[in-house]
């Protein structure tokens, strides 16, 4: 039997909340970057102070969390769980020189990306120095209805997923560009789906212009994304679709093959 309650999670006989409350205090300090009280903790946990406590010894005890005086920090040995799951996949080690080239060859930033319920998560990224960025660095997180990859993956989701997307993302205006309504979003989405590809511009910042392909499994399934583009490109959509978009596609055929021969 399982019980979903009203974040969506689905819980069976067989979860294991002390565990969730544990991931629930790491993940409160990536909202923050800087030490937090207990009280700072609890309240972004969403956890009684005793409880919180109670994690954060034990984490401290493990090695991830630090402390000084009132103030708790993450330390660097949570930085294990995410490679963890990288290196699990390979994909970073795969991507990363072929991003570089991409990146090389165009002068343009490149990166991957992976979903994570309504949000992208940078895997891997090459900046080329040559434009000005927007910052972003691996492990951080976009909305995805506002960026390339985002639009991809969305639009490799299942009819099921796809509605539970609909249902409990919070998707807010960073332009006036910016796609936020079910029925428009959707019908882009389906365009993207039909061609295989995403190109979106300004809809994250001004002058943020990028195009994406989906990266596939064995299966062919869409696990990640790659982009080239980002703030002040000076390419046109026309010039992007015509040039970055074949060689996207054929670093997109090179990773996947990669993955099914590892597999």
């Amino acid at each position: 039997m399982s019980v979903e309650q009203n974040d969506g999670i689905e819980r069976t006989s067989e979860h294991v909340q002390s565990l969730e409350r544990g991931l629930l205090v790491i993940k409160a300090f990536a909202r923050d970057r800087h030490p937090m009280t207990l009280t700072e903790v609890a309240e972004r946990a969403g956890l009684g102070k005793a409880v919180t406590r109670r994690l954060l010894m034990t984490l401290e005890s493990l090695g991830y969390v630090g402390r000084d005086r009132r103030n708790f920090f993450l330390l660097p040995k949570t930085l294990e769980l995410g490679y963890s799951y990288l290196n699990s996949i390979s994909l970073p080690e795969i991507l990363q020189p072929r991003l570089k080239r991409l990146a090389d060859t165009f002068h343009e930033d490149a990166s991957a990306a992976v979903l994570d319920g309504d949000r992208v998560v940078y895997i891997a990224r090459v900046n080329t120095g040559y434009i000005i960025t927007s910052g972003l660095a691996v492990g951080d997180r976009v909305p995805a209805h506002t960026v390339s990859t985002g639009h991809v993956l969305l639009a490799e989701l299942s009819p099921d997923e796809l509605d539970h997307y609909f249902a409990t993302s919070k998707r807010r205006a960073f332009t006036d560009r910016t796609v936020v309504g079910e029925d428009e979003l959707r019908a882009d989405l389906d365009i993207v789906r039909k061609q295989g590809w995403a190109l979106v511009d300004s809809l994250l910042g001004a002058n943020v212009r990028a195009i994406a392909v989906p990266i596939r499994d064995r299966g062919g399934r869409a696990i990640a994304a790659i982009k080239l583009g980002g703030q002040n490109v000076s390419a046109t959509p026309e010039h992007m679709v015509e040039h970055f978009l074949p060689p996207l596609l054929a670093v997109a055929e090179e990773v996947s093959h990669d993955l099914a021969l590892r597999s």
